[in-house]
């Protein structure tokens, strides 16, 4: 309420002496006089005027004193100080009647000491009763007032208390859910993190693994290409070679390490792809399919020993593979096996010079059917090692076929013709080459034995030597099988040279196309 509002109601406040002497005593108290009414009331208003004045000066000063925080604040521009005089005025107008709060509580306390202690006083002028009475009242009214004060005091000190602590609270919350929301959003950050490391390694390996088969691809283009390089196998070899290429050169434009996750991401991408089309142009898968099929129709008529080596697919693989074994132990093993896989004329250049192995030359004879129908009884029975010994002597001579007819003492041979041991000429040289052969064999039997490992689609066999050998025997039957075995033997003495090779997966390939 406006000072002036007031001060308006101080006439209507004169009456108040009168009044309270009705109230207090009764209608039985005598009236006061005129004089002392007015004297009273005087006082009254004089104390009234001289409150409100008070208030007015007070909420005045303080007005003022807002407009002048709100005008000197240094270096404030006008929307500023704008600001501040708005907010120094929203504190004035919550203030009661814009003074401190306590400050109209402190002038009602103070109007109603100074009417009880001037009812005290006038007490018998007016007709208010005896000074115990008025004590009495005054101190009932002061001690509620005060006391009302004091609990609502503790009241609001509790009430500000509990305020307090449930700001203190909600702000302990507040700032827990902070850090809870701050650890949360480390640990997100962490985790995609780890996750953007993991993409990168990920992608990091698939190039890795894509340079990889690329240059495994490639090594094997080049050996098909320079096997067959009249073929249309040749073409698909050099598209794979330009492939292997573009793939290795993305692996390692990637590699360096500078590249951020996208772009390792992309390039893993792409050299993934090219992978997939070098994987379905692959040239040794092509070869060995094609050999499979041109074995196909030599080992119908040998079922078993189709089984035995897993197929026309487990056969090109043996001899892939085993002509690679071959030429790991050493050029001149790897010559013998292809002569004796591929059936080559048995040149004396294949075999140790000065051989006099006499248990070499028993079982050779054994296996070779000619001489062993012409030598069997001879030596065989009983075992002539010194006749054996001069049977191998004279085989592995150049002169062979001139020394066995004539060669006189422990051989006995027979003469060539009719009634003679040998047919013909060419049956004596057809029995040299078998004895050569088996000879071979006994040989590379003893460097390696060890059967030939293939792995299918399916299941993974072992071909025994032995076997090997008597099913490409079988396939030199047929012309599209031998020209499929020279291929195999040439392409698998190459890959020996080209480290790390993987073939396995060639045939992998190659069984998905026959299959």
């Amino acid at each position: 309420m406006p000072p002036a509002r007031l001060l308006a109601l101080a006439p209507v406040l004169l009456s108040l002496p009168a009044s309270a002497q009705q109230v207090i005593v009764g209608a039985a108290a005598p009236a006061a006089g005129p004089e002392a009414a007015w004297f009273i009331g005087a006082g009254i208003g004089l104390m009234l005027a001289l409150l409100g004045g008070l208030i007015a000066v007070l909420h005045r000063s303080i007005r003022r004193a807002a407009e002048w925080c709100g005008e000197t604040l240094p270096g404030a521009s006008a929307a500023e100080v704008q600001q501040a005089r708005l907010k120094a005025f929203a504190l004035v107008q919550a203030m009661p009647l814009g003074v401190p709060e306590g400050t109209v509580r402190a002038c009602i306390g103070l109007f109603i000491i100074v009417l009880g202690i001037a009812a005290i006083v006038f007490q018998r002028q007016l007709g208010l009763g005896t000074t115990g009475e008025l004590a009495g009242l005054l101190g009932t009214v002061l001690g509620f007032y005060f006391g009302t004060r004091t609990s609502a005091g503790e009241r609001e000190a509790a009430r500000e208390a509990t305020r307090t602590a449930a700001e203190k609270t909600a702000a302990a919350e507040a700032a827990t859910r902070r850090a809870e929301a701050v650890v949360a959003r480390e640990g997100e950050i962490r985790a995609e993190a780890a996750r953007a490391a993991e993409r990168e390694a990920e992608a990091r390996s698939t190039l890795g693994e894509a340079e990889r088969i690329a240059g495994n691809a490639r090594r094997i283009a080049e050996v098909v290409a320079e096997v067959a390089p009249d073929l249309p196998l040749a073409r698909t070899a050099a598209r794979v070679a330009t492939l292997a290429d573009s793939a290795i050169a993305v692996a390692r434009s990637a590699a360096g390490g500078t590249a951020d996750e996208g772009s390792v991401a992309e390039a893993a991408h792409r050299a993934a792809s090219l992978v997939a089309e070098i994987r379905g142009e692959d040239p040794l898968a092509k070869l060995v399919s094609g050999a499979a099929g041109g074995l196909a129709g030599a080992l119908k008529g040998a079922a078993g020993l189709a089984s035995a080596v897993g197929g026309p697919l487990g056969l090109a693989g043996a001899v892939l593979i085993g002509a690679a074994g071959a030429f790991r132990i050493g050029t001149e093993h790897y010559r013998r096996w292809v002569a004796r896989v591929l059936d080559r004329p048995y040149g004396l250049d294949l075999y140790p010079d000065g051989l006099t192995d006499a248990a070499i030359a028993l079982a050779a004879l054994e296996t070779a059917p000619i001489f062993r129908r012409v030598y069997g009884e001879a030596i065989l029975v009983p075992r002539d090692l010194a006749a054996a010994r001069a049977l191998l002597a004279a085989a592995l001579s150049p002169e062979a076929a001139a020394l066995i007819p004539a060669g006189g003492g422990a051989l006995r041979p027979a003469p060539v013709g009719e009634g003679g041991a040998f047919a013909t000429t060419i049956e004596l040289e057809e029995g040299i080459q078998q004895f050569r052969r088996a000879v071979l064999e006994r040989i590379l039997d003893q460097a390696d034995s060890a059967p030939v490992t293939v792995t299918l689609p399916d299941r993974t066999i072992a071909v025994p030597q032995a076997t090997l050998r008597q099913a490409v025997d079988a396939a030199r039957e047929d012309p599209g099988g031998a020209a499929a075995l020279d291929q195999l033997a040439l392409v698998g003495a190459k890959l020996a040279r080209e480290p790390g090779v993987d073939v396995a997966a060639s045939l992998a390939r190659a069984a998905e196309g026959t299959s």
